[in-house]
């Protein structure tokens, strides 16, 4: 399973790892995030640790604050040529087990030169890197997320941190929601077509009548006269039928469509 693994130095970056883990964590699930102060217990071994769960990451992070690079010991050495560094040793291995290394600027730090690494990191200077700055961290975050999920091939948070048995039962679920909302939509679209075809007013339906075949028409030639009423009239009535009949099958679409968006508002995605 795809893991990502967060390098970082205490005095330099360690506010912005504790917000980056969190993000990572909401979106790809805790259990696939390492940050050595939640998952090192105290009688493990540091640097054995380390190695087996770089090996295990896909991405490696690499948190480069304004102070990771001139990080100095008690005795003003740089702690970065130290070999025995944790950063350093950290970013080595990843380098050496090809990972996919990610350097992260924050706070408006500057992608160290080769010339300024250990022999051992200089290849981490060819890596792009990524800034994330606090004014937009958040939306720094989420391009980033994007990054690493193309990257290391990382399937959508749906199954961020789920069983095998929970991911069939979210599927079984998820499945099940989409059939019965397709039944229920096809069921009103069949009663609405029914009604408009049938220009019947829902609960008034009639049982279908056998086909009668119409008796034949006979024109009848009369003449008007003044009292009479005009040739139009029956135009009109018939103009005035076809209007209420189309109305009618207006109406019936209308309620057809509501009950559709009201059902399928219930059942929610």
């Amino acid at each position: 399973m795809s893991s990502i693994f967060i390098s970082y130095r205490r005095s330099d970056a360690s506010g912005y790892a504790g917000r980056l883990y969190d993000r990572l964590s909401s979106h790809f699930g805790a259990r696939h995030i390492f940050l050595d102060v939640d998952h090192i217990d105290p009688s493990d071994d540091f640097a054995r640790t380390i190695d087996s769960r770089i090996h295990k990451a896909d991405t490696v992070l690499v948190l480069i604050g304004p102070g990771w690079l001139d990080a100095a010991d008690a005795q003003g050495r740089s702690r970065l040529h130290l070999e025995t560094d944790y950063v350093r040793i950290e970013i080595a291995t990843a380098l050496r087990q090809e990972k996919t290394v990610i350097p992260v600027l924050l706070g408006r730090a500057n992608m160290p030169t080769e010339g300024a690494l250990p022999s051992d990191l200089q290849a981490l200077a060819a890596r792009q890197a990524f800034s994330c700055n606090d004014e937009r961290f958040h939306a720094d975050v989420d391009t980033l997320i994007e990054k690493i999920g193309r990257k290391a091939n990382w399937r959508d948070k749906f199954w961020m941190g789920k069983t095998r048995a929970s991911r069939a039962v979210d599927v079984v679920s998820r499945w099940s929601r989409r059939i019965v909302a397709l039944a229920v939509f096809g069921g009103v679209s069949v009663a609405a077509l029914i009604q408009i075809g049938g220009h019947v007013a829902p609960g008034n339906a009639k049982p279908a009548r056998p086909y009668t075949a119409p008796a034949p028409r006979t024109r009848i030639e009369r003449s008007y006269s003044s009292q009479d009423s005009s040739p139009s009239a029956g135009v009109d009535l018939l103009l005035r039928n076809r209007a209420v009949d189309s109305a009618r099958k207006r109406q019936i679409v209308q309620q057809y469509n509501n009950t559709a968006k009201e059902i399928i508002d219930s059942m929610g995605r």
